[in-house]
């Protein structure tokens, strides 16, 4: 397989998870995100707190709330309140365009 196939693979896997029992194609997905906005996003992921960055990693392997919540030891309240600071420094508009700006960004959150 090759990157760009498992980025699309990966892309796909995040798409079904997000979309809460609805398939979404890897292509609707980046039809939706607006791909200036995402490459713009990618550049504020160093902005994001290092809870942020935590949050945004299980957000982008597709964790609902509940359980980032309790994986993180925290309320869900307190994961929705770091999903709506995530989503507004990345200047994306919704929880999927921010979990792909986390998984295409991996790498950089991991660092």
């Amino acid at each position: 397989m090759t990157g760009r196939q498992a980025e699309e693979t990966r892309g796909s896997e995040i798409a079904k998870h997000m979309s809460r029992g609805k398939a979404v194609s890897h292509e609707e997905v980046n039809s939706r995100s607006g791909s200036a906005n995402m490459d713009a996003a990618s550049e504020r992921v160093l902005e994001l707190t290092r809870r942020e960055r935590e949050v945004l990693l299980m957000l982008a392997d597709g964790m609902p709330d509940k359980e980032l919540a309790r994986e993180l030891g925290i309320a869900s309240r307190t994961v929705r309140a770091h999903l709506a600071n995530i989503t507004r420094k990345l200047g994306v508009e919704s929880r999927l365009q921010a979990a792909l700006v986390g998984d295409r960004q991996r790498e950089v959150l991991l660092s």
